[in-house]
């Protein structure tokens, strides 16, 4: 069965897929990702019959996420009941809104032409159904005075949207104000639950029930973005209407797939420094390692964890002097990249680096193409099998 990464991830390798799978070695022992973020590759080569593995070894220094792996390899109680009521309540939500939704365009309506009185009327409205939305959708929400907050300023703010629309001229069809309605119930659920996750360590959630939560924020943040502000905290806004309609169900299922947990519970799960867990998990000839590290550009910060030049020599040392293992880099094509890994430097497993590079269209050799053109560099310590150039 064809396996896929758990959840959506930022920069994840899905669609280079094509040119890494046929650019890794005929065979690998032991497979090693020290940056596993999504982990398409790790779950393309665990689907990859071709690939007799005895053994995986992935590793990331964002706690939330190896708390999800850990919490799918465990099947813990506690992340599956967390999944469920949150899903439940996303869900709820979104029903609860079209059961009054005649009530919500009036309300709307109103507001649209009586702009001083409208937040006065949302939080009477927001007020008046508080204990009736608890019942109706929110098994997690007693007391939640973030929701209903957030409710009451997300819907005042879609109201004067409007507005503007149609004093622009824009006729707001009533499938508009019904899209716009559901969106603000959404956007407030995930609001809710990212304040949560900001909190949870303080609340003393169960490690499941924190994965759950990164899992919800990893599916619901606009553009699938992990950003954090100066005082830590998560603050990517939720992704809007187009997400209104996605469910944690089906990946939830997925969780269950027993090919899923024969891998997980085959792999060797860390949350450490990446030399910390090579070093902890040598990796001998024969033994393949997959490096995705953060980019030398745009962001420096993962995770709440820096990794910036002294980061990437270190890599970089390791890789070149330090292992004996073949290794693949996809890497952001940079000026501190292209001198950290010259072309024919000798490497520890008795090779050298070769350098390729892709782009949106192919994978070619790096001497016969222009450095300016190229978006991603492939480097290797070992000769790529059977590759055709373009």
């Amino acid at each position: 069965m064809q396996l896929s990464p758990l959840l959506k991830y930022p920069g994840g390798k899905t669609k280079e897929l094509k040119y890494i799978m046929p650019a890794l070695p005929r065979t690998i022992k032991n497979y090693y990702e020290p940056f596993i973020g999504g982990g398409a590759v790790y779950f393309s080569v665990a689907s990859d019959n071709l690939q007799d593995v005895k053994h995986y070894f992935i590793n990331d220094r964002s706690d939330e996420l190896i708390l999800l792996y850990r919490s799918v390899a465990a099947m813990d109680l506690s992340f599956q009941e967390a999944v469920k009521r949150i899903d439940d309540t996303w869900i709820g939500s979104g029903k609860y809104a079209v059961a009054v939704i005649d009530e919500l365009v009036s309300l709307f309506e109103m507001g649209i032409s009586d702009a001083d009185t409208a937040k006065e009327r949302v939080t009477e409205w927001v007020n008046k159904h508080k204990a009736e939305m608890n019942d109706a959708f929110a098994p997690d929400f007693e007391g939640a005075a973030v929701f209903f907050d957030d409710l009451s300023k997300s819907m005042v703010r879609k109201i004067t949207f409007l507005r503007k629309q149609v004093a622009d001229g824009t006729v707001i069809s009533r499938d508009d104000f019904e899209g716009i309605i559901v969106t603000a119930f959404k956007s407030s659920v995930y609001v809710y639950y990212r304040d949560l996750f900001n909190r949870m360590n303080d609340l003393e959630f169960s490690d499941g029930r924190k994965a759950a939560l990164y899992l919800f924020i990893r599916q619901y943040a606009y553009s699938s973005m992990f950003r954090y502000s100066k005082t830590g905290k998560f603050n990517v806004p939720y992704g809007g209407m187009s997400y209104n309609n996605n469910t944690l169900s089906s990946r939830f299922e997925y969780f269950k797939n027993p090919d899923l947990n024969s891998l997980l519970n085959n792999t060797t799960i860390g949350n450490m420094d990446f030399e910390a867990f090579m070093s902890a998990n040598e990796p001998e000839a024969g033994d393949f390692i997959f490096l995705d590290p953060p980019y030398d550009t745009d962001f420096s910060t993962y995770a709440n964890n820096e990794f910036g030049q002294s980061e990437q020599e270190r890599l970089a040392n390791y890789l070149i002097n330090d292992t004996v293992a073949n290794w693949m880099l996809v890497i952001k094509n940079t000026d501190l990249i292209s001198a950290l890994y010259p072309e024919d430097t000798p490497t520890n497993n008795g090779q050298k680096i070769y350098l390729n590079a892709f782009d949106k269209s192919y994978l070619v050799n790096f001497k016969n193409r222009n450095d300016k053109d190229v978006e991603h560099l492939l480097i290797t310590n070992y000769e790529l099998p059977n590759m055709k150039f373009m």
